[in-house]
């Protein structure tokens, strides 16, 4: 078994508990409906619950119903200071896919922080 130094086991432990918490508190449609064969824009809103601030904030999308296509594939948060917002927009295309609701994953990360996933519903609606 490999033995860490002190400075690696520190660094490990400081990296895993960065101190920076992302969570997606909101995904609004800012289109009149999202409807089968359409694209629609939803401003996705991410805030820093952690006690520290976040640099370089990024969101990679993707969706796992093959129907639903992520066409912004990479969401640019920037900075977020601890317990503030920051959003960004996010373009989705539906094909050929029924009325209902489908999951978004975003995996978060920023620099320092180890990445974690999150979602959200969007609604497609029969027009």
């Amino acid at each position: 078994m490999e033995r860490l130094s002190s400075l690696e086991a520190v660094t490990l432990v400081l990296h895993a508990d960065s101190g920076v918490r992302l969570k997606i508190v909101k995904a609004q449609l800012l289109e009149r409906a999202f409807e089968p064969n359409e694209e629609a824009n939803f401003r996705v809103t991410v805030r820093n619950l952690g006690a520290r601030d976040a640099e370089e904030v990024v969101g990679v999308v993707a969706s796992p119903n093959d129907k639903v296509k992520v066409l912004t594939e990479v969401l640019r948060f920037g900075n977020i200071a601890k317990g503030q917002e920051a959003s960004a927009v996010l373009e989705v295309r539906s094909e050929n896919v029924k009325p209902g609701r489908y999951a978004i994953k975003v995996v978060l990360s920023a620099i320092g922080v180890t990445a974690t996933t999150d979602s959200f519903l969007v609604d497609i609606v029969e027009g």
